[in-house]
C-alpha cells in the first residue's frame, strides 16, 4: 500500500526523508510555537533533580524512534559515559508519551522523558 498523508514525529520524519523522500507539508503550532522540548518526569518521592539521580531506577522510554522519549535521554546518558542498559535497573518502551506519563504516575516506572506538549495537554486534561 501507499500513504498519501501521515502525522509523524520528528525522528520518523527525518528517517522517512532520508530513506524515501518524505516531504514536510505542515508542522503543528501550539501556543504560537512549532517547537517542543523533552521533559524528564520523575516520581515525586524520589526527590531526584536530574537524570543523573536515577541510577538503578526503572525508566520508561516512549518509542525507539522518539527524540524526546528515547534519543535525548540516551544522549544525556552517553554524555555521562554510560548507556541506559548499564545505568538503569530496568527500561521498557510504552510506545506513546501518554502511556509513559501514566507508567510514572502509576508507579510502573520511576521516570520517563516525554514530549513537553503531550505532558502539558495531559496535565490540563487530568491535573
Amino acid at each position: 500500500g501507499e500513504v498519501d498523508l501521515a502525522f509523524v514525529c520528528t525522528s520518523s520524519y527525518l528517517l522517512g526523508h532520508k530513506q524515501f523522500g518524505l516531504e514536510l507539508l505542515v508542522a503543528p503550532q501550539v501556543n504560537g510555537k512549532v517547537t517542543y522540548n523533552a521533559t524528564l518526569i520523575i516520581r515525586t518521592e524520589l526527590k531526584a533533580q536530574s537524570i543523573a539521580d536515577l541510577r538503578g531506577k526503572t525508566f520508561a522510554f516512549t518509542d525507539p524512534t522518539s527524540f524526546s522519549g528515547r534519543v535525548y535521554p540516551t544522549y544525556l546518558l552517553q554524555q555521562m559515559g554510560t548507556t541506559p542498559e548499564v545505568f538503569f535497573a530496568r527500561t521498557f518502551f510504552t510506545y506513546s508519551h501518554d502511556k509513559a506519563i501514566y507508567a510514572v504516575v502509576e508507579g510502573q516506572a520511576d521516570a520517563a522523558s516525554v514530549d513537553s506538549l503531550v505532558l502539558d495537554f495531559a496535565l490540563k486534561r487530568d491535573p
